[in-house]
């Protein structure tokens, strides 16, 4: 807990599960009341996230690169709410080593926004800038799936094939190299293949 990840405010390790401290609901009038997570991210190194029911992002721990998305590099013992791009929601948020990902509502128009750590081309965005704040990543397919972050590198499935792009060192990124890249690089698929769901480690998919 020392960058705050455990979330309850305190920067004190646990032994033992103890509660989140959990941010005030912007939609209620209740001065106590407090947001209800609907997801939380499912990996995360020393930084974690959830979405609410309305699908607003709160992020908590590390961030020495933006990787909480509220525009600072100031780590937050608990959840602080993530500077949501205008008229945007968020279906998934993922979270890699230290960048975040997340994946907007909608039916076939869905879009990532990726923020933090951009070291080894991670966001996807062509450079290596780390992002304060959610940026929007250009879509290399229609059809949007799901996103997942890993250590350094992320991936998306479409519904016509898997993209991934960052860190390639070891082939993570399934395209047949080792080359590291800073935009969405196409799986070489198996076959006539198509993954529903993808599930990344530090360094393999």
């Amino acid at each position: 807990n020392t960058w705050g990840s455990v979330g309850d405010g305190t920067g004190i390790d646990r032994t033992t599960p103890v509660m989140v401290a959990m941010p005030h609901d912007p939609d209620s009038m209740l001065s106590n009341a407090t947001v209800t997570f609907a997801s939380l991210s499912e990996n995360g190194s020393a930084h974690f996230c959830g979405l609410d029911s309305s699908g607003r992002a709160y992020c908590w721990g590390a961030n020495h690169f933006g990787q909480l998305g509220d525009g600072s590099t100031t780590d937050r013992l608990s959840p602080v709410p993530v500077t949501m791009p205008s008229g945007v929601r968020f279906a998934k948020i993922t979270v890699g080593g230290a960048h975040t990902c997340a994946m907007t509502t909608g039916t076939t128009d869905k879009q990532i926004y990726c923020w933090g750590l951009n070291s080894n081309g991670q966001l996807g965005d062509g450079s290596t800038t780390d992002q304060l704040v959610p940026e929007l990543i250009t879509n290399p397919a229609t059809n949007l799936l799901g996103v997942y972050a890993a250590f350094q590198n992320t991936c998306a499935n479409f519904q016509s094939g898997a993209y991934c792009w960052g860190n390639n060192s070891f082939g993570q990124l399934g395209d047949g190299t080792t080359t590291s890249s800073t935009v969405p690089v196409a799986v070489t698929m198996p076959g006539s293949a198509n993954f529903v769901s993808m599930s990344l480690g530090d360094i393999h998919s």
